[in-house]
């Protein structure tokens, strides 16, 4: 029988600002070392609230959401998938981030950079440019610059979880048609025939 009580808030909380933190980090380290937003105490301080955003939007969406209070249920079974991906994308972007720090030939090839890229066009359009132009970037842009890049990478998560499900019921429904081929009654073919010699 399957548990449909809410997940506890605070282990979900865990998890998410583990999960969140770490792959907030390669477009955290694209950030403060391309832009040099280390530099500037409230551009850390605004991309950093805009982490704390994430990891409590979806703990709370864990949390409270039906279709993630079962731990077996398909979607929440695919979202973990997606999960461990992103996690294992997360670390290779680090990894060659971290080797490339200096000559940054690779940021083209990373997905946090162009999700950074796209969400920094669609900021710097929306403020006439000041993203940009301005020697100090404002609190508020840096942190709809990250919140729309988070955005970004939640909907990739979200279709890549989406990918995930497909194949976790595709799976699924294969193994539910071994078994029951298995568990066909054979009581038609199991029928022992009569001894010839009975009349």
């Amino acid at each position: 029988m399957s548990d449909r009580s809410p997940r506890p808030f605070l282990s979900e909380l865990k998890f998410w600002s583990f999960h969140c933190s770490l792959t907030a980090l390669p477009s955290f380290l694209m950030a403060g070392v391309s832009l040099e937003y280390f530099k500037s105490p409230s551009s850390v301080a605004a991309m950093l609230l805009a982490v704390l955003v994430f990891i409590f939007g979806y703990t709370l969406l864990t949390t409270f959401l039906k279709p993630f209070q079962e731990k077996q249920n398909l979607i929440s079974r695919a979202l973990q998938a997606a999960l461990q991906a992103r996690l294992v994308v997360t670390l290779m972007t680090i990894l060659v981030f971290i080797l490339d720090i200096k000559e940054q030939t690779t940021l083209p090839y990373l997905p946090d950079y162009w999700a950074g890229f796209l969400s920094g066009m669609v900021i710097n359009s929306v403020s006439g440019g000041e993203l940009l132009e301005a020697k100090t970037v404002p609190f508020f842009l840096v942190f709809s610059w990250t919140i729309l890049e988070g955005i970004i990478l939640s909907f990739l998560l979200f279709m890549l979880t989406f990918f995930c499900l497909l194949v976790v019921t595709i799976s699924q429904k294969r193994k539910w048609q071994k078994e029951s081929f298995r568990q066909i009654p054979t009581s038609a073919n199991d029928q022992t025939p009569p001894s010839l010699t009975e009349k």
